[in-house]
């Protein structure tokens, strides 16, 4: 298994990729060195959750090397039936087609740990696991958010990461808008790809517990802010498992980041509350977040972050 770090040192595009992690923009990174390899023709999508048998033909069809194919499967770990993996990678062949399954797990299980699919995928020269987390060394944080906007130095790339609460996630699409309004790098321009939004108050009130508070940021969240506050929370979802499995693991205040891999600030920020997110509930907000998502991506106006929530 490799981590986003690792695997970003070669950037290698196996046949068969397995990914998840609590970073959707490291997600992002590798699906598009996927994509850039792949005629714009010839790419797809499938969701995992409908009926497994037809996701499963349109994978295991049309495998022959001169047919340049990449299908990504989003929702990966809502799959049931996982035996046709073995298959997809007996027939699969280097300059074959790809297949990129996109997990919503925050973490692979710990190794002789994996469930069999995962099992074979890691040991076969034609896969790969993939963790898309954040960089343990918080100086390679600060390298990877300089990448996304030309000029940034580290200091402000240090800057972008703190104002976005510690989140690559967030950290990535600021960076995005920068880089899209042809924004130089300087104080008033972080400051304003930054810039605080309703969203982000509905989530970090929630994640506080206080409902009254978050239902009221909710209430005020345009449909921009709406979006940016499902991102926020996605992220602390994961930032909350990690400490709390930590917690419950015996690490203590002083060594909670080195354990967890997240930035002492993001600790201290997140830890009083991470007692109530254990491996369940961090599953049942993922799946809450992923509805609605999907509502708000269909044009859902109103009522999105209120129904997150009243069902948190």
């Amino acid at each position: 298994m490799a981590t986003y770090s690792q695997w970003a040192r070669t950037r290698t595009l196996k046949p068969v990729t397995w990914m998840c992690g609590d970073e959707p923009a490291l997600i992002r990174l590798v699906l598009g060195a996927y994509r850039a390899a792949t005629p714009s023709d010839c790419q797809f999508v499938l969701f995992a959750g409908g009926p497994e048998s037809d996701l499963w033909d349109a994978l295991l069809a049309d495998s022959l090397p001169e047919f340049p194919r990449l299908t990504v499967v989003y929702g990966a770990e809502k799959l049931k039936n996982l035996g046709p993996v073995s298959a997809l990678l007996a027939e699969a062949s280097a300059d074959g087609p790809r297949v990129v399954f996109v997990s919503a797990a925050a973490d692979f299980a710990k190794a002789g740990e994996e469930p069999e699919h995962l099992a074979a995928i890691k040991k076969s020269r034609q896969g790969q696991l993939i963790r898309c987390c954040a960089p343990s060394k918080p100086e390679d944080q600060v390298i990877l958010v300089a990448s996304w906007w030309p000029g940034l130095t580290r200091n402000q790339a240090w800057t972008v990461l703190r104002r976005c609460g510690g989140s690559l996630t967030l950290a990535a699409e600021a960076c995005d808008k920068a880089v899209r309004a042809r924004l130089a790098p300087a104080e008033a321009s972080i400051t304003a790809v930054c810039e605080a939004e309703p969203g982000a108050a509905f989530a970090d009130a929630l994640v506080k517990g206080d409902k009254a508070a978050a239902m009221a940021a909710a209430q005020q969240a345009g449909p921009g802010d709406t979006g940016y506050g499902l991102a926020v929370l996605l992220t602390k979802v994961g930032q909350l498992g990690a400490i709390c499995a930590a917690q419950k693991a015996g690490a203590g205040p002083r060594d909670l980041a080195a354990r967890t891999g997240l930035g002492r600030w993001i600790v201290s920020q997140l830890a009083p509350y991470a007692a109530p997110y254990d491996a369940g509930r961090v599953t049942r907000c993922r799946e809450l977040l992923a509805m609605a998502e999907s509502r708000h991506r269909t044009g859902a106006a109103a009522g999105v972050a209120q129904a997150v929530v009243a069902c948190w």
